[in-house]
């Protein structure tokens, strides 16, 4: 099993990724900009140790979270609660494979770079085993035909997991895209390819780095959050803004008694 030099001393860290969550991908009430858009289902691929998973269950009815490292999984399992369900599953196109998980080890220090942990890169020898499933296999997890809002960040699986796939179930998507597998073709001309397949789709797509981009089904009268800030802070919370994980709630209990 591949144990990231991250997942030590994770008290200490966990507020960080927290934070780092809530500035990389736009969350919170998106009704009160459409009140035609369901608060219901949200799915969370590559959800590491929970962060995102854990803010968006501020909003969403229930959060579907996929992590294929079992370090990684086993840590969001002590910070999760109720509304997430967490699944220790690499997410690709075809459900049923069993692939290699492998980690990138950094050359200067030797340590494991666990957010680089990758099904499609082979990134070094340090691996372990993971099993697949596809989009299709979360719609019947979910029991829904419809996912309210995908976050993708899964270290190079996001092009067998988006590219030639019918995303026109989907409301909104916030993900970072990597270059590709060896083989697989060159990194611009397949995000052209992506982001026109999403136009396509029906959604307006808006690419906000080289890596990122959020896309909203244009039957939903949504912008782009992450350019447009003032609306991004009208649909957030104090809730958006308070770790719900176990550990935090648990002080907060502590410290109110």
């Amino acid at each position: 099993m591949l144990v990231f030099d991250e997942l030590q001393e994770m008290d200490e860290k966990w507020l960080e990724w927290y934070g780092r969550e809530i500035s990389s991908y736009p969350m919170g009430d998106f009704s009160i900009l459409d009140p035609s858009f369901n608060m219901k289902t949200c799915v969370d691929i590559g959800a590491s140790i929970g962060g995102f998973s854990i803010v968006a269950s501020n909003y969403f009815e229930k959060v579907l979270a996929f992590e294929p490292s079992r370090a990684s999984f086993t840590t969001a399992l002590q910070n999760c609660h109720a509304n997430i369900d967490l699944y220790n599953v690499a997410v690709s196109n075809r459900t049923g494979d069993v692939v290699d998980l492998t980690c990138q080890v950094c050359p200067t220090t030797g340590k494991f770079h666990g957010h680089n942990a990758s099904i499609v890169w082979g990134l070094g020898d340090e691996k372990e085993r993971a099993i697949t499933i596809d989009l299709e296999k979360i719609y019947e997890l979910a029991d829904t035909d419809f996912i309210d809002y995908l976050k993708v960040d899964c270290e190079g699986s996001e092009w067998d997991i988006l590219l030639y796939q019918d995303l026109s179930r989907v409301g909104l998507i916030c993900a970072e895209i990597h270059g590709p597998p060896k083989g697989k073709g060159n990194f611009k001309t397949l995000r052209t390819k992506l982001i026109g397949q999403m136009r396509a789709d029906g959604f307006e797509v808006c690419l906000y780095s080289e890596n990122n981009f959020f896309a909203r089904n244009t039957k939903f009268n949504i912008p782009c959050l992450v350019c447009d800030k003032e609306k991004l802070r009208k649909i957030q919370t104090k809730a958006s803004l308070k770790c719900n994980c176990r550990s935090c709630q648990k002080k907060r209990e502590i410290e109110n008694a």
